[in-house]
């Protein structure tokens, strides 16, 4: 409001010429006198409209301008003359300026400089920098249209009022306010423009709201949009999508709801993520009960962290702050070239995302006006035989200035866990070599189980979630899931990992969870090396630390489970009944940390062709290596 005043304040004196012009009666300016500024020029009707009320009757009632020419023109005056500025309104006359003479620099956002010559009109030659003012947006709606919806919008839909309140969102479900996790961007008048029009618009006069389009045509523009979206129904992206398995490609509909759904919260975007719920925050995870049935498996303190990264998001603890000038340069120098040079497949890896509701979209041109936001660049990482993988640039700084999300993060001093899989190789060596003590003449197997998402299985805590976000193509990606590139997401990973390698070990010795995974364990591949009469094994020695498999009563002991990150790593005797059992208990580990199985709401917590391509043979490559 104060800035807003301040504009009017400078602006009133050069209004007051205007006005007093427009509101004048037709005889006191010669015929076809338009006025001096050329942005508002007045239409063939003008006249007729700023004349209506000069028939005989009009002239009975003395004007404060026929009898005092030089007097300021009164209340009824100015909304009178503003009638005509609002109906007569057009757009600011183009830049003048030669291309040649602008600085020659590739846009690092290719196509939010398509969206703003194809959407806003702009051309090469008055395509606006971000930081500095711009006069090219052909509006299709009147000023005064939009002026009358903002000062008295429309009924909302009826089914607004089933929706939960921003109190009921605050104090039940995921991601409650908390005194440690919170993200924020210093305001400035762009991040709380749309918000004034919002809710200030009937503060203004229809004369100030039209200087306002005037002086800030890309927010004029932008409310417009946002406006037309008010009574939008945004309930299908509340819902479950059942045909989630056949989203291949970012839809422009889903982004249209979701931006529906941001003017609703009133541009605050942990409010977005709150109202979404479902699987973009994993509330269909029933978490008081996961607690209750691992709490005699788990130690109380993993157990804590398990329950408060599961409730309260990522990560443990995360208060940041960025300055507006550190928030525009991230956003003007973009990517890494790799992303424009792989527009196509970046965007397919962006879909999977969209697919399993690890992110949700908004249009690109809304990132300068979004309150509490950071952007990262991100880079297309391309190896021969494997996926192509996004990688979340968490580092990159411009300047020595500048602040990378790299170094808004304290994952050393905030109590996170410390990341202790660097050892599973080694383990895996050591169980291999036990395996064989005990059983010098058969076949070891070694096989490994997969979790889908990993990272992205856990979410991130809604007031810190704007931080995180990226742009790709027209999109912008808030990420709802860890961002694959966080330093602190490994640590908050690093929770579950240890729970999983607890559990699965633990339900070695339920035979029940066998039958109850017997449509995915008949799947399983078993290689045909497997029970070699020919076969030759390797000779090894027990020792003091190496003593085999058994127990002090002679019996086989459960098989460990090490979890390499997302990889459950396993080794054991080639009996088909032992292996089985030891990826039924993985697989029933994973579940019920991570949730169930429900392919028609939401993919598995565990990927099912690799678990299914690889043999379970005495010979494999793990992490890397080829273990015989």
């Amino acid at each position: 409001l104060v800035i807003n005043h301040s504009l009017l304040l400078a602006t009133r004196q050069t209004q007051k010429r205007k006005l007093r012009f427009l509101a004048a009666p037709a005889t006191a300016r010669p015929p076809n006198q338009l006025p001096r500024n050329p942005r508002f020029r007045l239409l063939e009707s003008a006249p007729a409209t700023a004349t209506a009320n000069t028939g005989p009757a009009a002239a009975k009632r003395p004007r404060s301008n026929d009898s005092h020419p030089g007097a300021a023109p009164t209340i009824k005056d100015r909304y009178r003359g503003a009638a005509v500025l609002l109906s007569t309104w057009t757009a600011p006359p183009k830049h003048t300026s030669s291309p040649a003479k602008r600085k020659a620099r590739p846009p690092k956002h290719p196509a939010l400089t398509r969206y703003k010559r194809e959407q806003l009109g702009f051309t090469e030659a008055t395509m606006p920098l971000e930081g500095t003012s711009e006069h090219s947006i052909i509006t299709e709606t009147p000023v005064d249209s939009l002026f009358r919806r903002l000062v008295a919008p429309p009924q909302p839909p009826l089914w607004h009022a089933n929706l939960p309140s921003r109190a009921a969102l605050y104090t039940h479900g995921f991601g409650r306010p908390m005194r440690g996790k919170s993200f924020s961007q210093i305001a400035s008048f762009s991040t709380t423009a749309i918000i004034f029009l919002k809710f200030g618009t009937k503060y203004l006069t229809p004369v100030d709201f039209a200087r306002f389009a005037e002086a800030h045509p890309r927010v004029y523009a932008t409310t417009r949009k946002l406006v037309d979206l008010a009574r939008h129904d945004f309930r299908p992206v509340l819902r479950y999508n059942t045909d989630w398995a056949n989203i291949t490609e970012v839809s422009h509909d889903t982004t249209k709801a979701f931006t529906a759904m941001l003017y609703y919260c009133n541009m605050y975007l942990p409010d977005v993520m709150r109202l979404l719920g479902n699987n973009f925050t994993g509330e269909f995870r029933d978490i008081n009960a996961v607690v209750n049935k691992i709490s005699p498996h788990v130690p109380p303190d993993l157990l804590d962290r398990y329950k408060m990264i599961m409730t309260s998001g990522c990560p443990i603890e995360f208060n940041a702050e960025t300055s507006r000038e550190n928030f525009l340069l991230h956003l003007r120098e973009g990517n890494h070239p790799s992303i424009a040079r792989n527009e196509t497949q970046v965007l397919k890896c962006m879909a999977k995302d969209i697919r399993h509701n690890y992110s949700f979209t908004l249009p690109t041109y809304l990132a300068p006006f979004l309150p509490h936001l950071f952007v990262t660049p991100q880079h297309l990482l391309q190896r021969p035989g494997k996926d192509d993988r996004l990688i979340y640039d968490s580092s990159k700084r411009y300047t020595p200035e500048s602040t990378c999300i790299g170094m808004m993060t304290t994952t050393a001093t905030n109590g996170e866990l410390r990341c202790e899989y660097g050892t599973v190789l080694q383990s895996v060596l050591i169980r291999a070599y036990n395996l064989r003590i005990t059983y010098p003449d058969r076949d070891i197997c070694i096989h490994a189980n997969d979790v889908a998402g990993a990272f992205r299985q856990l979410k991130s805590h809604p007031d810190c979630m704007p931080a995180f976000a990226c742009i790709v193509a027209d999109f912008l990606f808030m990420q709802c899931g860890l961002a694959f590139g966080t330093d602190f997401a490994p640590s908050n990973w690093e929770v579950v990992r240890r729970i999983a390698e607890i559990l699965a070990t633990r339900y070695f010795e339920d035979p029940s969870v066998r039958t109850k995974h017997r449509q995915y364990l008949d799947r399983l591949k078993w290689h045909t090396m497997l029970d070699n009469p020919r076969a030759s094994f390797t000779r090894v020695k027990a020792d003091s630390i190496n003593k085999g498999v058994l127990d002090n009563q002679g019996s086989p002991t459960p098989t460990p489970h090490r979890f390499f990150v997302d990889d459950d790593i396993y080794l054991d005797v080639y009996d088909v009944a032992r292996i089985e059992q030891a990826i039924a208990a993985s697989i029933e580990a994973i579940f019920v940390l991570l949730g169930e199985s429900d392919l028609s709401k939401r993919r598995d917590p565990i990927s099912w062709s690799k678990l299914e391509e690889m043999f379970i043979a005495p010979i494999n490559v793990i992490l890397g290596q080829r273990v015989n």
